[in-house]
């Protein structure tokens, strides 16, 4: 993520860390607000940055779709998913649904 901000919006390091953390503070809020309703172990949260470097919400819901991940060229990006469940998983803090199990 850090490249493809630095590239398409020219930023410098401070920048990027900036809406990193605008990120991450945006998704502790949007799982906050779903333990209003429901708990979910894992909620999927869409973003992206604009022009002026905005952060928007595209969409956020509890059926996160990292499948299509698995069908790019490089798949780097759908392996470190998939070794981020299985750590989760043996910390007993998700149970992915088995189609995302090796």
């Amino acid at each position: 993520m850090d490249e493809a901000l630095k590239k398409s919006l020219q930023w410098d390091n401070q920048q990027v860390e900036t809406i990193q953390q605008e990120m991450i503070d945006l998704g502790y809020n949007i799982c906050k607000r779903f333990d209003d309703y429901k708990v979910s172990r894992k909620i999927g949260i869409d973003v992206g940055v604009d022009a002026e470097g905005k952060l928007w919400m595209i969409e956020a819901n509890t059926g996160p779709g990292w499948t299509l991940f698995e069908k790019l060229e490089d798949r780097s990006i759908y392996n470190r998913i998939k070794a981020i469940l299985r750590e989760c998983k043996e910390k007993g803090k998700a149970s992915p649904e088995s189609r995302h199990n090796e």
